[in-house]
């Protein structure tokens, strides 16, 4: 699960996102592709979530996480309320996606006596510190409520992979896709579409105690 995290100066950034990429052992190719699952895990479950995802772009290649350069676009509707659950789980979808694809290439992403945790979290940090500060707001365990997002976010990639892999795959070719361009991703497979949110509901009442709380506000685009 996704750990504390500390702010950091750019130098002091650039050092860690350059040690954390070194850490995961992947060739470039494979670098730019966690990132796109990265992203593409935000866009589906943010999507999923009823936020409006306009835009998707990467561009990095040898070091992950190091410019705001790979990221999603998302809108709201007026007067569109946020869930806090909905919110935590949107930011941690890209930390959860790339696990999952880490694990589906035989790594165990999370084996605590393997550097691939520590790297992810290092290459997540912008929206764990958005969580963490969600939390504070809030007034609600920092760590043990964004873990909670996690497990949100993993109820819906978990039934919409193929929609997750199938737009990663894509934008890591094309780099940007956007529009009536970026839609169908979003759209593909309703029945996984709705036994994702079906999932994604018995989480939500499973865990109801935690979410006692009024609406957020709206989400600054995660990265």
């Amino acid at each position: 699960m996704a750990t504390t995290r500390t702010p950091l100066t750019d130098i002091e950034h650039e050092a860690l996102a350059r040690h954390a990429t070194a850490s995961l052992g992947l060739e470039p190719r494979l670098l730019r592709l966690l990132t796109a699952v990265h992203e593409a895990g935000h866009a589906i479950v943010g999507s999923a979530l009823g936020f409006d995802v306009t835009a998707i772009k990467v561009s990095s290649r040898d070091v992950l996480g190091l410019h705001n350069n790979d990221h999603i676009s998302l809108e709201l509707h007026e007067g569109q309320e946020i869930r806090l659950p909905d919110e935590l789980s949107l930011y941690m979808a890209g930390f959860q996606a790339a696990c999952f694809w880490l694990n589906g290439r035989g790594i165990r992403a999370m084996d605590p006596n393997l550097p691939y945790k520590t790297a992810l979290n290092t290459l997540a940090g912008g929206d764990i510190n958005k969580c963490h500060a969600l939390c504070d707001r809030w007034g609600v365990p920092a760590i043990a409520t964004t873990n909670e997002g996690v497990r949100g976010a993993a109820h819906i990639l978990k039934y919409r992979w193929r929609a997750v892999l199938q737009l990663a795959y894509t934008v890591n070719r094309v780099g940007y896709l956007w529009g009536s361009d970026l839609q169908p991703y979003l759209d593909a497979d309703p029945s996984a579409q709705r036994a994702s949110l079906t999932a994604y509901g018995r989480w939500m009442t499973a865990t109801a105690a935690l979410w006692a709380l009024p609406c957020a506000e709206a989400a600054p685009t995660p990265g």
